[in-house]
């Protein structure tokens, strides 16, 4: 984090890597990567922040259906493993 920082600050870009078949070892941009649910998802749209409640990382995720949808949450403790998905009934 002090180096992306100290980066920031002169104007320098920082490399990052992305996880991908079992390591942190691609790229930050570009080459392969992995997806954070299902290829066949169904989702119109997701989005991961942190939560500092959970002290986790949370994925809120719209799957559109001819009702309207629903949401759905799911947890993880590293990004990489995700607890199974909840859905937020109406």
């Amino acid at each position: 984090m002090a180096q992306l920082m100290n980066n920031a600050l002169v104007g320098q870009s920082t490399a990052f890597t992305k996880y991908y078949n079992g390591g942190w070892t691609q790229p930050g941009i570009g080459w392969e990567s992995i997806f954070l649910r299902n290829r066949k998802s169904t989702d119109s749209w997701l989005g991961v922040s942190y939560n500092d409640y959970l002290g986790q990382l949370v994925m809120v995720s719209s799957q559109w259906s001819a009702d309207g949808g629903d949401l759905y949450m799911a947890t993880s403790p590293d990004g990489v493993n995700w607890a199974p998905r909840q859905t937020a009934r109406r």
